[in-house]
This record gives structure tokens, sequence and C-alpha cells, in this order.
């Protein structure tokens, strides 16, 4: 597919983020990784997710009881689950004859949208002027986005290579901080 990828710059973030609500806008009735709709419930989809990253989180920050127990004990339920990219960013996203398209949904699931930018949110160590930005253009819930960006850091400190690990973990405490603060 011709196309341009897009710089990623402050001013450009929330332009990628607007653009990927059209994706949002297709739903499942299940909600999971797209090759294996397996969760009729997106509360023990998290649950899941985050039970799975329990013991190497363990191992890798020196209380992961806060994180583990915040997550499984207020876990929002949905009900209506969007397509979600799964890894957005400017690598993914082609701009063509002024239309934005996106590529590789290798890591694409169906769940709560707010999701998806948390993902992002958490790995590009964005401000949080910006996701004041983000929520201000899409319209969607910040609390939810920062939930959800610490199961994203648990995934990460949990699965990061060794060397990564203390900048993973600060991110993690750092986005917690956000969340506790909203």
């Amino acid at each position: 597919m011709p196309g341009q990828h897009e710089s990623h710059s402050d001013q450009n973030i929330p332009k990628l983020f607007q653009s990927s609500t059209r994706i949002h806008q297709i739903h499942s009735d299940q909600c999971g990784r797209l090759d294996r709709l397996s969760h009729q419930s997106w509360s023990s989809y998290l649950h899941d997710k985050v039970r799975y990253h329990q013991p190497r989180l363990s191992q890798r920050v020196s209380d992961p009881k806060k994180y583990i127990d915040f997550i499984l004990s207020i876990c929002p339920e949905v009900d209506n689950f969007s397509l979600l990219h799964g890894d957005l960013w400017f690598g993914n996203s082609l701009l063509y004859q002024g239309k934005r398209y996106f590529i590789d949904f290798e890591k694409g699931i169906f769940g709560d949208k707010e999701f998806d930018f948390a993902n992002t949110y958490y790995e590009q160590s964005l401000t949080p002027e910006i996701l004041d930005t983000i929520v201000e253009v899409t319209g969607y819930d910040k609390w939810k986005l920062l939930f959800y960006s610490v199961i994203h850091g648990i995934d990460y400190v949990s699965h990061g290579q060794e060397k990564d690990v203390e900048s993973r973990a600060k991110r993690l405490d750092q986005v917690y901080g956000e969340f506790l603060n909203c």
C-alpha cells in the first residue's frame, strides 16, 4: 500500500488517536484476541490477563500485590466490544491522499475502546497533558485510560527484557499514581 508515516510529535498524537476511533466503531458480542474470541465478559478477560502476569510480576517489583489487588477489585464491565488495534503508533499507520490507514493488526483484540489508547499511553510514555488532549478530542474516559494503562504496565514489566524492568516499573508506578489521583 502506498503512503507515508506521519512523524511522531505532540501535535500529531491527538490526530492519530482521533483517526483510530473509526476502528472502534466495529463491534463484536465477544471479547479477546481476534484469532480466539473466547470471553463473554470483559472483566474475565482482564482478570485472566492479570493473573497470567502475576507470577513474573512478583519476581520483578517489590509490591506486586498493590497492582494485582487493585485491578482485580475494580475491573469495569463492558457490554459493547470494539475492535482494538493493539499497537497504535505512527509506525502502524499510513497517510495516503489525506486519509489515515492502520496496518499490522497482529495484536488486535475486541474489548473496551479505551484499552487501545492505554497501551500507547503507557508504552510511549506520553505525558498527562497529551492524555488530556486525547480525552478532549476523542471523548473517551480518562479513568479507564489510566486504569488500563496500569494493566499494560503489568504486562510490560512482566515480559520485558531484564535490562528494561527498572524503567518499566518506574513508568508503572507513575501511571498508577496518575490513576489514583484521577
